[in-house]
């Protein structure tokens, strides 16, 4: 179980899988990533921070 994880989204392109979750620290966010690259199916990551969020609401349409 990944309980910081919102969504993961199977999609095309340059990667497989994108996953968005949130964290109350740089802390945390390290540890989740080298939880996943544990993952046997996990080749590598590729993480960014989100600065200011302008919008955001998970309801669905």
């Amino acid at each position: 179980r990944l309980p910081n994880v919102c969504c993961v989204y199977d999609v095309t392109g340059l990667v497989d899988a994108i996953v968005i979750a949130k964290f109350k620290s740089r802390e945390e966010l390290s540890k989740f990533t080298k939880r996943l690259l544990a993952l046997p199916y996990v080749e590598r990551t590729n993480t960014h921070v989100v600065l200011t969020t302008v919008k955001e609401d998970f309801r669905l349409i």
